[in-house]
């Protein structure tokens, strides 16, 4: 089956997510999920806990396969792949950032932003260090190059965070949550560097988040409500 969107970077067409329960009882978590995420595009994915938004992530970051459906990543159909396949994909085309910064402890800002091209190509490899750092001066923290995460502030840990999701290009970047662990200015701060970042870039940023006011920052609100995706309304989204 073709896709109905040629310039689509993500293409999820009726997803659905079942979980079987040990004492057999199913959990239909996602039903028939639709997404078309295109080129430069902001997306905010809104719900309530425990209303399947990080299983929809899982999907989106072909972390997870679905009970049925259709996910292409750049045209590609995905659910069919061989998991190593799938897993260079998901490398090469996505970036993640999270809630919490997952940083090497024992690795200085540079190098964590530089860990993944250490699994990318030989030029890669060898430039990965001067492309970590062109990214921590684009965050503002080539003064802070050398520091190790525990003498970085939460902003300053996640905008290493950004840097490193952001090192190897990715086409599309997925934030959970991404300014859940800081204070409202902090936050803010974050959130409008990663629009301008990805901005820049053409990439495509979708935010799964419960804060309605990070959802009125993007160009689309969804809202994942019974295992269903819908555009919100106005009031979920002001």
């Amino acid at each position: 089956m073709d896709s109905a969107h040629p310039t689509a970077l993500l293409e999820l067409q009726n997803v659905t997510r079942t979980f079987t329960l040990p004492s057999g009882e199913r959990l239909d978590i996602l039903r028939g999920v639709d997404l078309t995420v295109e080129p430069g595009e902001i997306v905010a994915i809104v719900g309530r806990s425990g209303s399947g938004k990080s299983t929809l992530l899982n999907q989106l970051g072909l972390l997870d396969l679905p009970t049925s459906g259709s996910v292409r990543c750049n045209g590609v159909e995905t659910t069919t792949m061989r998991d190593s396949a799938r897993s260079r994909l998901r490398g090469e085309f996505l970036g993640f950032i999270f809630q919490q910064f997952h940083l090497l402890d024992r690795r200085t800002a540079l190098e964590n932003v530089a860990e993944p091209l250490l699994y990318g190509s030989r030029a890669d490899t060898r430039h990965r260090f001067a492309r970590a750092s062109a990214l921590l001066e684009e965050v503002g923290l080539a003064d802070r190059a050398s520091s190790m995460p525990h003498l970085l502030s939460g902003g300053e840990q996640q905008r290493v965070a950004i840097a490193r999701a952001l090192v190897r290009s990715p086409r599309v970047l997925l934030a959970d949550e991404p300014t859940g662990s800081l204070d409202e200015t902090t936050g803010e701060r974050v959130l409008q560097l990663l629009i301008d970042l990805v901005a820049g870039q053409r990439t495509a940023l979708i935010i799964v988040t419960h804060d309605p006011d990070i959802a009125a920052r993007a160009d689309r609100v969804l809202t994942l409500s019974g295992g269903m995706l819908q555009a919100a309304s106005e009031s979920v989204a002001a």
